[in-house]
């Protein structure tokens, strides 16, 4: 089986999306790549990927290191429901978590729709794009349902000359429908999950970094999730886990914050110094992860203490609930707490003022400051 020339591939994708006849008159359509390691040999797997097309090989490319740098599989399957339709010959990509990264088409083959009209350019980079969409409605539509019902038992139907139905429009191509359709599933059905357990098999701390440098949300996410069991074994990649947390970007923070581990004294450090420079969402999420861990340093008592004043009312009360939870006892730290009983937002003050109350270790300066807001509040009533 001949072998996709996937060097020239490689220089086509670091500029991003892009797609073309190339030289050899191969139509390729790709994204670009989740890591920068050359390609080095290719390896081969023998997968029941249950599916029309039974035990198939399943391709990796490797570096010399022996890592994985995508991944792809020559397709030879019908695209029609009566068994009357061309042929579809196509080699799909994947990057190594998973991530649909292109197709090529061999030399002379092209894609075609109703009545084997080949696809156009523009055809070509919206199926791409559909292809792209790991969300698309076409993971949960079947595909009788990509064409009207037939009128009569007789009819035969055919998902590319036939009709599509209305709703689906959005997320085909016009006269190629169930080509779509097809392909989708080839990226996202068992191929995907073989491609992510054989990565997960090999995966490393430095491989994990390599992944968390990907341009795709996507890619970062997929390394989040799979970070937990290498922290001990590269302090490098706690650092770099404590820089994906970032206020504009929520869903990749609250990941790299969940996945954290809780016990080193180092991510309690780095969360604290994050804390002082995100919003509340972030800051949230930070109190929310700072509750799980066993312990507080002095560090971030006096962290959290002197940024208190800047923070809204539910962030205040989350963090004197957090200092009442490990038992904070602190002369100095009762002392910021209690520049809040002066604050012009009540309900801050009144947290503040039942939080120092229940202290049994107090400043001179602390306890006069609670009878002077008592009496205030004493005289309002």
């Amino acid at each position: 089986m001949k072998k996709p020339i996937f060097k020239i591939t490689l220089l086509i994708l670091w500029g991003g999306i892009l797609s073309t006849v190339d030289a050899s008159d191969k139509i390729r359509y790709f994204q670009s790549p989740t890591v920068k390691l050359e390609q080095d040999k290719v390896v081969f797997y023998l997968v029941d990927f249950q599916e029309d097309l039974g035990v198939d090989t399943l391709f990796q490319l490797q570096s010399k290191e022996a890592l994985p740098t995508a991944y792809y599989r020559h397709i030879q399957s019908n695209v029609c429901f009566d068994g009357k339709c061309r042929m579809l010959v196509v080699t799909l990509y994947w990057n190594i978590t998973g991530r649909y990264l292109g197709f090529e088409l061999p030399k002379g083959e092209f894609l075609s729709k109703t009545d084997h009209e080949p696809f156009v350019n523009e055809e070509y980079e919206r199926l791409h794009a559909l292809l792209a969409d790991s969300l698309s409605p076409l993971g949960t539509i079947a595909y009788e349902a990509l064409v009207p019902k037939a009128s009569s038992d007789s009819q035969k139907v055919d998902a590319i000359s036939s009709p599509t139905a209305p709703d689906v429009l959005e997320y085909i191509i016009k006269g190629a429908a169930y080509t779509t359709y097809k392909l989708w599933h080839f990226v996202y059905g068992i191929t995907q999950s073989e491609i992510q357990q054989k990565t997960v098999s090999v995966l490393s701390p430095s491989l994990l970094l390599q992944i968390l440098d990907s341009p795709d949300l996507g890619d970062r996410i997929w390394a989040l999730n799979h970070a937990t069991p290498y922290f001990t074994e590269n302090p490098l990649l706690t650092s770099k886990v404590l820089s994906l947390i970032h206020q504009d970007a929520y869903n990749l923070s609250e990941t790299a914050i969940r996945v954290l581990p809780l016990t080193d004294e180092t991510v309690q450090t780095g969360l604290t110094e994050v804390f002082l420079k995100s919003n509340y969402a972030i800051q949230k999420l930070i109190i929310n992860k700072l509750r799980r861990m066993q312990s507080l340093t002095p560090s971030t008592v006096y962290a959290l203490a002197s940024s208190l004043s800047l923070l809204s009312g539910e962030l205040v009360n989350n963090v004197l609930a957090l200092f009442q939870k490990n038992q904070v006892e602190d002369v100095e730290i009762g002392k910021l707490v209690a520049k809040l009983l002066e604050h012009k937002n009540g309900f801050i003050a009144d947290k503040a003022y039942q939080f120092l109350v229940k202290q049994k270790h107090k400043s001179g300066d602390t306890e006069q400051q609670l009878k002077v807001y008592l009496a205030k509040i004493q005289s309002q009533k």
